[in-house]
């Protein structure tokens, strides 16, 4: 796992290297396993802070550097997938890229 996990948060090496890795051997069952590990330690690293706007509204915001948010969504979207029964393709690689790539541009979060 934490190969895995530092493959995804190393914005110097090449996200779906990460998978390939993993992709030959790898059964539903593992992925599901790793879907839990790769969120317990994004948890872990960067654990969520709670910040108390109005006694009645609390806000919830997550940590994580920009320079890799946009790794971990792909990677956890991948992850789910996977997870789900999918096959690993660089093809499946490419169509999750473009289609968090294209919501964020549709919400303008994309830069």
């Amino acid at each position: 796992m934490s190969l895995f996990y530092q493959n995804i948060i190393d914005s110097n090496s090449e996200l779906s290297k990460a998978f390939e890795d993993l992709a030959k051997d790898s059964t539903t069952d593992e992925w599901k396993k790793l879907q839990d590990q790769f969120h317990e330690q994004i948890e872990n690293d960067y654990p969520t802070i709670r910040c108390e706007i109005t006694p009645e509204i609390v806000e919830e915001r997550n940590p994580i550097p920009e320079r890799i948010t946009k790794r971990i969504k792909v990677a956890a979207m991948l992850l789910n997938i996977l997870a789900m029964g999918g096959k690993y393709s660089r093809n499946l690689y490419l169509k999750t890229l473009d289609f968090c790539t294209t919501s964020e541009v549709k919400n303008g979060s994309f830069v």
